[in-house]
């Protein structure tokens, strides 16, 4: 193999280390299940068909996990950007749901390229002046946000806003749409998984030796997941009110031109691609820092900004919005045991998966799982 050929590989598929096959395996596919309903609700978050939130977390992952800088980093739709995204393009919510789609990769296109330009000048030493402090609250404050935002889907109480005041205000308004059924799955299955985090020394490994209980632990999110479907198949869950998935249109994303502004659409749009692409760069590399020196690993902020900038001009022309790390489907990544972006690509194969062949095998998990 020549030399140009093999940078083309990266460092870690090179020196890729077998005894990370079976937990990297592992881990994308819990997190390739558990994120289906996630990315289906950001792509509606956003203004867009549910299936959008597929596409854009399948050619912006492969090629984040080619280039970018974390290896256990889960790149995907995520809320801010979902939110901005409908901000920005709310004047053309009118023009019809194509010309929707369109502006919406054109502006992943946006971002993509000024994260790239900015990797290209080595501007990654902003991050410099992020200190672990701000980086850490950062953090815990978009978990709270997140936390706070998913009880929607535990309560099935319209919860909206983009503060804590807000999701807070409007889950007091509308408290008396509670829907019981829906809690008490949502209650269930979260102390369950609270109790595998917890409590798993006096649960698996009260009858489990210690490397087979560790696999338990790992696997029983996507055991959980698999329980559900067939309870909710089986009690008819959707007849009594609970909100589920619903069949998945089938069909990869295609290949697609993006929409040509005129200048003074694209003009409009700059500012608003420009504060994308900084809260993008924030946000990923505050997680992927972080996981960087907890793992003692190396992190590179221009390839940080390399990678995110490409993953979204990629996802531009194949039907995506813009994307970035995301703080929760991260956790669940290196919570699962992922060692290297094989976790990511198997990721890929689960929604490539899901888009055609298990759209319909799926249609009945419930959101509040």
């Amino acid at each position: 193999m020549t030399n140009a050929a093999q940078r083309l590989i990266p460092i870690w598929l090179r020196q890729y280390p077998l005894s990370a096959l079976l937990t990297d395996l592992v881990a994308g596919l819990v997190v390739g299940v558990l994120v289906i309903p996630q990315s289906l609700g950001y792509a509606v978050l956003a203004g867009l068909p549910p299936v959008y939130g597929l596409y854009a977390a399948i050619v912006p992952v492969m090629v984040y996990a080619w280039i970018g800088s974390s290896n256990v980093q889960a790149v995907g739709p995520v809320a801010i950007t979902a939110i901005m995204t409908a901000s920005a393009l709310h004047a053309y919510a009118d023009q019809g749901a194509e010309q929707y789609v369109l502006m919406a990769s054109l502006l992943a296109l946006m971002v993509g390229a000024l994260l790239w330009i900015a990797g290209w000048l080595k501007l990654g030493w902003i991050m410099q002046f992020i200190s672990r402090g701000v980086s850490a609250g950062f953090i815990s404050g978009a978990a709270v946000l997140i936390f706070v935002s998913q009880l929607k889907y535990l309560t099935d109480i319209p919860v909206a806003g983009n503060s804590l005041v807000g999701y807070v205000s409007s889950m007091v308004k509308y408290a008396q749409q509670l829907h019981p059924l829906t809690l008490l799955i949502g209650v269930a299955a979260f102390s369950l998984l609270v109790a595998n985090r917890y409590a798993s020394q006096w649960v698996w490994r009260s009858w489990l030796s210690v490397s087979y209980a560790k696999w338990a632990e790992r696997l029983f999110p996507l055991i959980l997941l698999i329980s559900a479907l067939l309870l909710s198949s089986i009690l008819h869950w959707s007849s009594a009110g609970v909100a589920t998935i619903g069949a998945i249109p089938q069909g990869l994303p295609s290949f697609t031109l993006p929409y040509i502004p005129d200048l003074r659409e694209a003009l409009n749009l700059l500012p608003t691609a420009g504060l994308m692409a900084l809260i993008v760069f924030v946000s990923s590399s505050s997680v992927a820092s972080n996981y960087a020196r907890l793992r003692g690993e190396t992190f590179d902020a221009n390839r940080e900004l390399t990678g995110l900038g490409l993953a979204n001009l990629a996802g531009g022309f194949f039907q995506s919005f813009a994307v970035a790390g995301g703080f929760s489907r991260t956790a669940i990544n290196a919570d699962s045991g992922a060692k290297t972006p094989l976790a990511s690509l198997v990721t890929v194969i689960v929604m490539i998966a899901a888009l055609i062949a298990f759209g319909t095998a799926l249609a009945p998990l419930p959101y509040a799982i």
